[in-house]
């Protein structure tokens, strides 16, 4: 589908089917997919048209785009942290929760504790994390070093601090 000059296109992904076969009937199949591209400015002597954006609404509410500069500004939405939580060693770091990239652990540990953890993704460069200490906050808690799959961290803790943090790839 394309959208007229200056005009907006609007696309819906096509529901999950049902399939009726030899094994029975198959119902909730996967949605369709929408690839997207934004129109360019216009050109010539006398143009004076704009890049399009991409927006991305769910049931009509609009939750980010990308915009002209190439940034995604997200509205309205937190960032979740999903899926595995990565490995973790050192400091027989206990009880951990969260998503992939961000979350907590306990330290199991009094005095200096190093922590490393192991992403299940691999990173172009590296991670940049946060870390801090919520139990005994007078106690910093930082990433000291890490790889394309790891980040490290290091600090003072007393026995069952919790630990709380977020990364990212990049």
């Amino acid at each position: 589908m394309n959208g007229g000059a200056g005009g907006t296109a609007t696309l819906n992904a096509g529901a999950g089917g049902n399939a009726t076969g030899s094994a029975g009937t198959r119902n909730g199949g996967n949605g369709g997919n929408v690839v997207l591209t934004a129109g360019a400015a216009g050109t010539g002597a006398t143009a004076n048209g704009t890049v399009g954006t991409i927006q991305f609404k769910v049931a009509g509410t609009e939750f980010g785009r990308f915009h002209t500069d190439g940034s995604l500004r997200l509205t309205g939405v937190p960032l979740v942290s999903a899926g595995t939580v990565p490995g973790i060693s050192g400091c027989t770091a206990g009880t951990q929760t969260g998503g992939a990239v961000g979350g907590t652990f306990s330290s199991g540990t009094t005095g200096a504790c190093s922590v490393t953890l192991t992403f299940a993704t691999t990173a172009t460069t590296g991670y940049t994390c946060v870390a801090q200490n919520v139990t005994t906050t007078a106690n910093p808690y930082v990433q000291s070093g890490g790889t394309t799959t790891t980040a490290t961290f290091t600090g003072t803790t007393v026995t069952a601090d919790v630990i709380r943090f977020y990364c990212f790839a990049y």
